[in-house]
C-alpha cells in the first residue's frame, strides 16, 4: 500500500520537480568541492597561527611559574583562563587534524566550517593575551623557602645575614625561632607564641593553640618566620598549625633543615655581600670573571701545553669555533720573568698565573690583588653590664637522669649530643692511705676538656684532643665520691674516619699510692648523668632564669668555673653589626634572649710565629700566620633581629672561670681601606677595551677605594708611588717615593664616600724612579 502511495506522488511531481533536483545536486558538488579547498587552506593556516598562539602561552605560563615560585605573586584567574582556552583550542585542532588524516572527504564534507570558527577563536585568543597587563597578583599564601645541608656548612649563618637584611624594612617584622632535635610540637607553640605575643591561657590541646596561632600569623602583614634546625622527623606545617595557613602580603617562612637535598635555589648574592671580607671575595670575584671569559675555550677540550723558560709554560685552550684562552705560569718562587707568547711579551711575577682570555691581553693575574682591603675595628658600646651569677651544682649527681652502667662508655654515644657535657662518678672506699702521702689520680680522655672533682671540690682541669689527668688527690678514709666532667665541644665533620673519633673518658682511670697498692676503676660501677643541672632548668631561656637564685653585686662569683651568669641590656641604635667582646672569659656558651651565639674557647690560643706574609711557593699550614698567641675568636656575632629594643636577655656560662666584668657590646666598623696596585696592572675593564680594538696600547690600572655606607673618607694615613713596602695597616715608604702621591688623595678623596685615581706616574709628580716596577700603596680613613 505504502508503495502505491509512494508512486502516485512522484508521477504528480512530475519531471520538472526532478531536473530542478539533478540541478541543484551538481551545483552543491561544485559548491562543495570550492569548501574542501577552502577548508585545508584554513586549516593550515590555523596550525601556523596556533603554533604561534602555544609559544606564547608557554612563555606566560613560564613567567607566572616564576612569579610563584617567590611565594609573593600567584597567578590571576583571567590568566588561568586564557591558558585554559589555549589548551582547549589546541586539543580541538589536533582532533581536527586527527579525523582528516582517518576520515578524508566525510570530515571536510560535515566539518567544513569548523577550521573558521578555531580561527577566529585563536585570533580572539591573541588578542587577548595582548591586554593582561600583570601576569600575577599578590599572594596571600605562604611562601616556605627550605635551606638543606648537614651540620656545620652555613645554614645558620646565612639564616643571620637574611635577618639583617630583613630587619631595614622598617613596616616589617622577622621572627626566629630555634626548633632543634629535641622538639615537642607544644614547645614549638609555645616558642612562635612568646615570639608574637599570643597568650594561650593555659589551654594545652594542641589542636586548639594550632588554630589560634593561625588566627594570630593571618593578622600579620609583612613578617617572616624562620625556624632554625629543623630535623627531617618533623612536619612543622602538620604539627604545629594548619596546612592551609594564608600570611598576609609580603610574608615568608623560612625553614633550615638538617640532612636534606636543597628544595629550592634563590639567589642570595645581595645578602651574603653585607659583611665582605677583603680583599679575598673581591681577588675571588676578579678571578670568576676571568675564568668566565675563557669559558668558551676551556670546556673545548684539554690544553696544550708549551714550555716559555726553565720555570715557565703556558697552557693553551683553543674551540673549533676559533675561541683561544692562554694561562701563563711562572713557577720561580723568587723570581720575575718575561716570556714572550705569539710575538708578545708579558711579565710574570714569582709564582704567578696570568690569564689571557683571547691568547693576546692579560685580565688577571694571581699574585696582583686589585681588590681593596680593609681594616675592621671593633668600638665599644657600653663599659660592661650588671652581671648576676649562679654556680652549677656539682654534688649532685643523683636524680632522675641518672643511671649506672659498668665500666666507661663513649661519650657521643650516650649523650646523643643533646648536651656538651657528660659527667661520671665513682665512689671509691679506701680504709687507710699508705704513708700518709696524697694518692694520684690519673684518667685517660679523649677529650675535648675535663674537670674533676674529689668529694664534691674542684681538683683541675685539663683541654685539648686526647688528655691526661694526672694529680694527687687529699682523699679521706672511707668512701670518697670521684666526679668527671667530660666536655665535647661540638662534632667532627671533617678529617679521615672522623665518624670513628670518640670522646669523653674512655679510661683507663686508677688510682695509685694506696695502701693496697694501684687501683684500676675503670671496670667499676660508674653513674652517669647527661648534662648539667642548670640545662635541665633551662637558665638561658627567658622562661627558666627565674628557676634559681641569683646573687649579685660584690657576690658575683669571679673566676669560678662552672658558673651561669646573666644579665638584661637594650639594643643600640644605628645598623652596624653587633659583636660580644669575650676577651675576659676563658670557655663556655653564650645566649641572647634565649639564642645560642656559639660556644667560645678563648683560653685555646694560636700557636705558631707571626711575620711577613709571603704566599710564594706551595702551601702549608704555618704560612702567613696571624694572630699568633691570640685566641682564635674573641668577637662572637649578636644579630640584631633577635635584639628587642629594651630588656634583652644575655646568659653565659663559664666552664673553667672569667671575668664577666670585661664582657662589653661592641660594633664593627671598617677603620679603613687599602689599595695596593702595581703600574700595567691587568684589569678587567682595561682587558675589555683592548679586547674591542678601541686601544691598541697597555692601560694602567685605576685605585678604587670605598668606605660603607653612612662612612666618608676623612684622611690620608699613608699614601705612596714608588716601591713602597708592607700591607694594609702596615704600609711604609720604599726607596723610590712620589713626594705628591697625598696630594692626589688629599684633592680628590677627602669627604667622599668613594674614590678613583689612576696609577700615572704625571698625577704624582713624574716618575720617581725610571726603569723600576712601581706601585701605588694607599690607606685612608672611614669615619
Amino acid at each position: 500500500m505504502l508503495s502505491r502511495v509512494l508512486e502516485s506522488i512522484l508521477t504528480k511531481l512530475g519531471e520538472s520537480f526532478l531536473s530542478k533536483l539533478v540541478d541543484q545536486t551538481a551545483d552543491n558538488a561544485h559548491n562543495n568541492v570550492k569548501s574542501i579547498k577552502d577548508f585545508e587552506l584554513i586549516l593550515k593556516a590555523l596550525q601556523k597561527k596556533l603554533e604561534s598562539l602555544c609559544a606564547k602561552a608557554s612563555d606566560v605560563e613560564e613567567e607566572i611559574k616564576n612569579s610563584e615560585r617567590s611565594g609573593r605573586k600567584k597567578r590571576k584567574r583571567e590568566v588561568e583562563e586564557w591558558l585554559e582556552e589555549v589548551r582547549s583550542v589546541k586539543n580541538q585542532v589536533v582532533e581536527l587534524g586527527t579525523k582528516v588524516e582517518s576520515e578524508g572527504f566525510i570530515v571536510r564534507l560535515i566539518d567544513g566550517g569548523l577550521p573558521a570558527k578555531l580561527n577566529e577563536k585563536v585570533d580572539l585568543l591573541v588578542e587577548q593575551s595582548q591586554n593582561f597587563g600583570e601576569l600575577a597578583h599578590d599572594s596571600g599564601q605562604v611562601s616556605s623557602i627550605g635551606i638543606h645541608g648537614m651540620g656545620g656548612v652555613g645554614k645558620t649563618t646565612l639564616a643571620k645575614h637574611i635577618h639583617n637584611q630583613l630587619l631595614q624594612d622598617p613596616q616589617g617584622r622577622v621572627i626566629w625561632v630555634t626548633v632543634s632535635p629535641e622538639f615537642s610540637v607544644t614547645k614549638l607553640q609555645d616558642k612562635i607564641a612568646r615570639f608574637i605575643g599570643l597568650d594561650f591561657g593555659g589551654e594545652d590541646n594542641e589542636d586548639i593553640r594550632a588554630a589560634r596561632l593561625h588566627t594570630t600569623l593571618s593578622e600579620m602583614k609583612n613578617s617572616v618566620l624562620i625556624l632554625d634546625d629543623v630535623w627531617e622527623n618533623i612536619d612543622f606545617l602538620k604539627d604545629v598549625y594548619p596546612y592551609n595557613i594564608r600570611f598576609p602580603q609580603g610574608s615568608r617562612l623560612y625553614l633550615l633543615r638538617i640532612q636534606k637535598p636543597l628544595s629550592l635555589s634563590f639567589c642570595l648574592y645581595s645578602i651574603v655581600r653585607w659583611l665582605l671580607r677583603q680583599p679575598k671575595w673581591g681577588h675571588l670575584r676578579d678571578l670568576h670573571r676571568a675564568i668566565k671569559l675563557c669559558e668558551p675555550a676551556l670546556i673545548s677540550g684539554d690544553p696544550t701545553v708549551m714550555p716559555l723558560g726553565h720555570n715557565q709554560e703556558a697552557h693553551v685552550f683553543r674551540s673549533k669555533n676559533g675561541a683561544c684562552a692562554a694561562f701563563l705560569a711562572n713557577y720561580d718562587q723568587h723570581s720575575y720573568a718575561t716570556v714572550s707568547l705569539w710575538n708578545r711579551h708579558y711579565n710574570l711575577p714569582p709564582w704567578s698565573i696570568s690569564i689571557l682570555p683571547d691568547c693576546k691581553n692579560t685580565v688577571y693575574n694571581t699574585a696582583r690583588i686589585g681588590a681593596q682591603s680593609a681594616q675592621m675595628k671593633m668600638t665599644p658600646i657600653n663599659r660592661g653590664f650588671n652581671w648576676q651569677s649562679y654556680i652549677e651544682d656539682t654534688a649532685s649527681s643523683h636524680d632522675e637522669r641518672s643511671f649506672t652502667l659498668v665500666g666507661l662508655r663513649e661519650q657521643i654515644n650516650t649523650t646523643w649530643d643533646k648536651s656538651d657535657y657528660l659527667c661520671v662518678r665513682v665512689d671509691s672506699h679506701e680504709g687507710f692511705l699508705k704513708g700518709g702521702k696524697w694518692p694520684v689520680l690519673t684518667v685517660n680522655s679523649a677529650g675535648h676538656a675535663l674537670h674533676v672533682f674529689i668529694n664534691g671540690t674542684t681538683y683541675g682541669s685539663q683541654d685539648r684532643p686526647k688528655l691526661t689527668f694526672s694529680k694527687g688527690m687529699n682523699l679521706r678514709a672511707g668512701v670518697n665520691k670521684i666526679s668527671q666532667l667530660s666536655i665535647a665541644v661540638g662534632l667532627p665533620n671533617v678529617g679521615p674516619h672522623f665518624e670513628t673519633w670518640n670522646a669523653g673518658v674512655l679510661g683507663p682511670v686508677s688510682l695509685s699510692g694506696l695502701n693496697g697498692g694501684r687501683r684500676d676503676l675503670t671496670w667499676q660501677k660508674w653513674t652517669y648523668k647527661v648534662g648539667l643541672k642548670g640545662e635541665s632548668l633551662s637558665l638561658n631561656s627567658l622562661s627558666g632564669i627565674s628557676n634559681v637564685e641569683w646573687v649579685e653585686g660584690s657576690y658575683v662569683a669571679q673566676r669560678q668555673p662552672l658558673t651561669w651568669y646573666k644579665t638584661t641590656f637594650n639594643a643600640p641604635g644605628g645598623n652596624e653589626p653587633l659583636a660580644l667582646d669575650l676577651n675576659t672569659m676563658s670557655k663556655g656558651q653564650i645566649w641572647i634572649n634565649g639564642e645560642s651565639i656559639g660556644r667560645y674557647w678563648n683560653q685555646y690560643k694560636a700557636s705558631g710565629s707571626c711575620g711577613e706574609c709571603n704566599y710564594a711557593g706551595w702551601f702549608n699550614e704555618k704560612k702567613c700566620l696571624r694572630n699568633c698567641g691570640e685566641a682564635s675568636q674573641r668577637w662572637y656575632h649578636v644579630p640584631r633581629s633577635w635584639l628587642r629594643p629594651t630588656g634583652n636577655l644575655l646568659v653565659v656560662f663559664e666552664e673553667w672561670g672569667g671575668n664577666p666584668s670585661g664582657i662589653t657590646l661592641t660594633k664593627r666598623e671598617v677603620a679603613s681601606v687599602c689599595s695596593d696596585i702595581y703600574e700595567w696592572q691587568p684589569t678587567l675593564v682595561n682587558y675589555q677595551l683592548q679586547a674591542s680594538g678601541k686601544v691598541d696600547k697597555p692601560l694602567r690600572p685605576k685605585a678604587h677605594l670605598s668606605c660603607d655606607a653612612g662612612q666618608k673618607i676623612s684622611s690620608i694615613k699613608f699614601a705612596s708611588f714608588g716601591t713602597p713596602q708592607g700591607s694594609c695597616g702596615n704600609f711604609r715608604q720604599g726607596s723610590c717615593h712620589a713626594f705628591h702621591s697625598y696630594d692626589v688623595f688629599e684633592k680628590y678623596c677627602i669627604g667622599q664616600t668613594s674614590c678613583t685615581v689612576p696609577v700615572t706616574p704625571q698625577i704624582f709628580g713624574g716618575d720617581p724612579c725610571p726603569s723600576v716596577m712601581k706601585k701605588l700603596s694607599v690607606e685612608v680613613v672611614c669615619s
